[in-house]
């Protein structure tokens, strides 16, 4: 379903990215999503209308400065990644929607009360996925998964 020539094929001659999570994959009752954070890019194929549709996304820093720690779709087509990045001495994390400008130019929108400091009380951690509607996360390491209703903020 992918043609080679739509992709960035520096970046994703990477098949299993430069660390865990740079390239995502997910999948709804209707959809796939292929996200590529080194590359920009996230590609999605909507399995009922087949129909594929490749997008830009704003490029994230270095892999030394941000990851993708997860990554979940919605049934009701709403995309989601959580991020840590390392600033300086601070670390953050938190999850994130993507987002599309009116030019289609996808971008990574923090959710509102799930982003902060990492490992210092933060409400999010990482982004385990979604049973669907809600988004399954971790805390601060606690061990402990949450479901939430953030994906509908």
């Amino acid at each position: 379903m992918l043609y080679k020539s739509e992709l960035n094929p520096e970046v994703w001659a990477l098949v299993r990215g430069r660390y865990p999570g740079e390239i995502s994959f997910r999948c709804t009752s209707q959809k796939v999503g292929l996200y590529n954070a080194a590359a920009g890019q996230y590609v999605e194929f909507d399995v009922s209308a087949n129909k594929l549709k490749v997008s830009k996304v704003s490029p994230l820093p270095s892999p030394k400065e941000m990851r993708v720690t997860g990554f979940a779709m919605t049934e009701s087509g709403g995309v989601f990644a959580s991020f840590r990045s390392h600033e300086g001495e601070t670390s953050r994390s938190g999850i994130f929607r993507l987002s599309f400008d009116a030019s289609g130019l996808g971008s990574w929108v923090p959710l509102e009360n799930a982003t902060g400091p990492y490992l210092q009380g933060n409400s999010v951690e990482r982004l385990l996925g979604t049973d669907g509607t809600d988004l399954i996360y971790t805390r601060d390491l606690d061990g402990v998964a949450y479901w939430s209703k953030l994906a509908s903020k």
